[in-house]
Protein backbone atom coordinates (compact mmCIF):
# COMPACT_ATOMS: atom_id res chain seq x y z
CA UNK A 1 0.00 0.00 0.00
CA UNK A 2 1.84 3.29 -1.12
CA UNK A 3 1.04 6.69 0.66
CA UNK A 4 -1.78 7.92 -1.04
CA UNK A 5 -4.13 4.80 -0.43
CA UNK A 6 -2.97 5.02 3.17
CA UNK A 7 -3.95 8.78 2.78
CA UNK A 8 -7.10 7.56 1.52
CA UNK A 9 -7.93 4.79 3.81
CA UNK A 10 -7.37 7.63 6.53
CA UNK A 11 -9.59 10.00 5.82
CA UNK A 12 -12.40 7.05 4.64
CA UNK A 13 -12.00 6.60 8.52
CA UNK A 14 -11.84 10.08 9.77
CA UNK A 15 -15.15 11.41 7.25
CA UNK A 16 -17.24 8.56 6.83
CA UNK A 17 -16.43 8.16 2.99
CA UNK A 18 -14.55 5.24 1.34
CA UNK A 19 -11.15 5.12 -0.25
CA UNK A 20 -10.96 7.66 -3.31
CA UNK A 21 -11.52 4.47 -5.99
CA UNK A 22 -14.52 3.30 -4.56
CA UNK A 23 -17.46 5.87 -4.44
CA UNK A 24 -19.87 5.56 -1.05
CA UNK A 25 -22.56 7.95 -0.01
CA UNK A 26 -21.22 10.01 3.06
CA UNK A 27 -22.51 9.45 6.37
CA UNK A 28 -23.68 12.48 8.02
CA UNK A 29 -23.32 12.89 12.11
CA UNK A 30 -26.04 14.06 14.18
CA UNK A 31 -24.60 17.18 15.05
CA UNK A 32 -24.00 18.13 11.11
CA UNK A 33 -27.86 17.77 10.61
CA UNK A 34 -28.81 19.99 13.60
CA UNK A 35 -26.62 22.57 12.19
CA UNK A 36 -28.02 22.03 8.88
CA UNK A 37 -31.59 22.93 10.63
CA UNK A 38 -30.32 25.61 12.49
CA UNK A 39 -29.77 27.00 9.45
CA UNK A 40 -32.64 26.55 7.55
CA UNK A 41 -34.17 28.31 9.83
CA UNK A 42 -31.94 31.53 9.89
CA UNK A 43 -33.58 32.61 6.70
CA UNK A 44 -37.08 32.80 8.04
CA UNK A 45 -36.01 34.52 11.81
CA UNK A 46 -34.04 37.29 10.01
CA UNK A 47 -37.21 37.93 7.75
CA UNK A 48 -39.35 38.09 10.63
CA UNK A 49 -37.02 40.32 12.76
CA UNK A 50 -36.92 42.82 9.66
CA UNK A 51 -40.84 42.82 9.33
CA UNK A 52 -41.22 43.45 12.88
CA UNK A 53 -38.74 46.28 12.98
CA UNK A 54 -40.90 47.91 10.30
CA UNK A 55 -44.24 46.91 12.34
CA UNK A 56 -42.53 48.96 15.37
CA UNK A 57 -41.20 51.87 12.62
CA UNK A 58 -45.01 52.16 11.76
CA UNK A 59 -46.45 51.99 15.51
CA UNK A 60 -43.98 54.27 16.69
CA UNK A 61 -45.60 56.97 13.70
CA UNK A 62 -48.96 56.13 14.60
CA UNK A 63 -48.63 56.76 17.87
CA UNK A 64 -49.67 52.95 18.69
CA UNK A 65 -48.21 50.98 21.74
CA UNK A 66 -45.10 49.17 20.47
CA UNK A 67 -46.80 46.12 22.72
CA UNK A 68 -49.12 45.22 19.58
CA UNK A 69 -46.29 44.46 17.63
CA UNK A 70 -44.47 42.44 20.39
CA UNK A 71 -47.59 40.17 21.30
CA UNK A 72 -47.30 38.98 17.54
CA UNK A 73 -46.40 35.73 17.44
CA UNK A 74 -43.76 35.34 14.35
CA UNK A 75 -46.16 33.39 12.01
CA UNK A 76 -48.56 36.18 12.26
CA UNK A 77 -45.62 38.68 11.43
CA UNK A 78 -44.50 36.92 8.68
CA UNK A 79 -47.71 37.19 6.97
CA UNK A 80 -47.57 41.09 6.58
CA UNK A 81 -44.63 40.42 4.34
CA UNK A 82 -44.82 41.79 0.66
CA UNK A 83 -47.74 43.81 2.56
CA UNK A 84 -47.94 47.86 1.98
CA UNK A 85 -47.04 50.30 4.36
CA UNK A 86 -50.81 51.75 3.89
CA UNK A 87 -51.70 48.20 4.85
CA UNK A 88 -49.97 47.88 7.63
CA UNK A 89 -51.32 50.89 9.14
CA UNK A 90 -54.42 50.21 8.78
CA UNK A 91 -53.64 46.42 10.53
CA UNK A 92 -52.11 48.18 13.50
CA UNK A 93 -55.05 50.15 13.88
CA UNK A 94 -56.93 47.54 13.80
CA UNK A 95 -55.21 45.74 16.36
CA UNK A 96 -55.31 48.94 18.62
CA UNK A 97 -58.56 49.46 18.51
CA UNK A 98 -59.22 45.66 19.13
CA UNK A 99 -57.06 45.69 22.25
CA UNK A 100 -58.75 49.24 23.78
CA UNK A 101 -62.49 47.20 22.99
CA UNK A 102 -61.39 44.27 24.74
CA UNK A 103 -59.93 46.58 28.20
CA UNK A 104 -63.50 48.40 27.95
CA UNK A 105 -62.30 51.23 26.42
CA UNK A 106 -63.87 52.98 22.76
CA UNK A 107 -60.93 52.89 20.12
CA UNK A 108 -59.72 56.06 18.98
CA UNK A 109 -61.86 58.45 16.85
CA UNK A 110 -65.01 56.56 18.26
CA UNK A 111 -66.53 59.21 19.33
CA UNK A 112 -70.78 59.13 17.99
CA UNK A 113 -73.32 57.68 20.16
CA UNK A 114 -75.12 55.43 18.10
CA UNK A 115 -78.04 52.74 19.07
CA UNK A 116 -77.56 49.08 18.68
CA UNK A 117 -80.31 47.38 19.04
CA UNK A 118 -78.74 44.16 20.67
CA UNK A 119 -76.17 46.57 22.75
CA UNK A 120 -78.34 49.52 23.34
CA UNK A 121 -76.61 53.00 23.10
CA UNK A 122 -72.85 52.61 22.70
CA UNK A 123 -70.04 54.50 21.33
CA UNK A 124 -69.33 53.53 17.50
CA UNK A 125 -67.58 55.70 14.38
CA UNK A 126 -68.98 59.14 13.11
CA UNK A 127 -70.79 58.25 9.41
CA UNK A 128 -72.13 55.21 11.29
CA UNK A 129 -75.52 54.47 11.10
CA UNK A 130 -77.59 55.97 13.78
CA UNK A 131 -79.33 53.00 14.58
CA UNK A 132 -77.83 49.36 13.50
CA UNK A 133 -78.49 45.72 13.85
CA UNK A 134 -75.41 44.80 15.37
CA UNK A 135 -71.92 46.25 16.22
CA UNK A 136 -68.28 45.21 17.24
CA UNK A 137 -69.39 45.50 20.49
CA UNK A 138 -72.15 43.02 20.45
CA UNK A 139 -69.71 39.61 21.12
CA UNK A 140 -67.38 41.23 23.52
CA UNK A 141 -70.73 42.19 25.42
CA UNK A 142 -72.10 38.92 25.59
CA UNK A 143 -68.46 37.39 26.51
CA UNK A 144 -68.94 39.87 29.61
CA UNK A 145 -66.91 42.26 28.73
CA UNK A 146 -67.43 45.94 29.99
CA UNK A 147 -69.26 48.27 27.29
CA UNK A 148 -68.93 51.86 27.65
CA UNK A 149 -71.73 53.92 27.40
CA UNK A 150 -72.25 57.57 26.08
CA UNK A 151 -74.30 59.76 27.33
CA UNK A 152 -78.04 60.09 26.59
CA UNK A 153 -80.94 61.98 27.44
CA UNK A 154 -84.02 60.80 29.07
CA UNK A 155 -86.39 62.93 26.57
CA UNK A 156 -85.45 60.74 23.27
CA UNK A 157 -85.71 57.46 25.15
CA UNK A 158 -89.40 55.90 25.16
CA UNK A 159 -89.67 54.85 28.48
CA UNK A 160 -89.07 57.94 29.68
CA UNK A 161 -92.70 58.40 31.50
CA UNK A 162 -92.84 62.31 31.28
CA UNK A 163 -94.29 64.78 34.35
CA UNK A 164 -97.83 65.03 33.69
CA UNK A 165 -97.81 68.68 34.92
CA UNK A 166 -95.26 69.84 33.04
CA UNK A 167 -94.40 67.89 30.17
CA UNK A 168 -91.93 69.45 28.38
CA UNK A 169 -89.36 70.20 31.31
CA UNK A 170 -90.37 68.72 34.63
CA UNK A 171 -88.91 65.53 36.10
CA UNK A 172 -90.32 62.27 35.04
CA UNK A 173 -89.99 58.41 35.42
CA UNK A 174 -88.85 55.22 34.42
CA UNK A 175 -90.51 52.07 32.84
CA UNK A 176 -87.62 50.28 33.26
CA UNK A 177 -87.11 51.47 36.83
CA UNK A 178 -83.26 53.34 36.08
CA UNK A 179 -84.30 55.92 37.84
CA UNK A 180 -85.71 59.63 37.03
CA UNK A 181 -83.73 62.32 35.56
CA UNK A 182 -85.06 65.53 34.27
CA UNK A 183 -86.07 65.10 30.17
CA UNK A 184 -82.48 66.62 29.14
CA UNK A 185 -80.43 65.25 32.20
CA UNK A 186 -76.89 64.24 30.08
CA UNK A 187 -76.51 60.66 31.72
CA UNK A 188 -75.51 56.80 31.00
CA UNK A 189 -77.82 54.09 30.54
CA UNK A 190 -77.87 50.70 28.92
CA UNK A 191 -81.60 50.98 28.94
CA UNK A 192 -82.06 53.76 26.68
CA UNK A 193 -83.99 53.36 24.00
CA UNK A 194 -84.70 55.76 21.03
CA UNK A 195 -88.22 56.09 20.01
CA UNK A 196 -86.79 55.10 15.91
CA UNK A 197 -86.65 51.74 17.36
CA UNK A 198 -90.37 51.25 18.74
CA UNK A 199 -91.37 52.84 15.10
CA UNK A 200 -89.40 50.37 13.64
CA UNK A 201 -90.79 47.50 15.64
CA UNK A 202 -94.55 49.13 14.99
CA UNK A 203 -94.11 48.70 11.59
CA UNK A 204 -92.17 45.15 11.33
CA UNK A 205 -89.15 46.38 10.53
CA UNK A 206 -86.96 44.13 12.23
CA UNK A 207 -85.21 41.16 11.98
CA UNK A 208 -85.80 38.71 14.71
CA UNK A 209 -83.62 35.86 13.97
CA UNK A 210 -80.53 37.43 13.93
CA UNK A 211 -81.47 39.22 17.06
CA UNK A 212 -82.06 36.19 19.54
CA UNK A 213 -78.97 34.62 17.40
CA UNK A 214 -76.64 37.50 18.95
CA UNK A 215 -78.42 37.68 22.18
Amino acid sequence: MNWRETLATQRAHSDGKGPGCVLTKPTKGTSGSFGSMQDARLPTKTASATIRARLLALAEFECLEPALVHRLDDADVMTCAGESDETLTAYLRALDAAARMDAGMAPTGWTAARYCRLCGPVLLWPGCPPIVQACPWCFRRKAGRYVPRPQVQCADCVHFIRNALNPVGGGGDCVKDRGGHWPKQMHRCDGFEPAEVATMVATGNTKKEHREELR
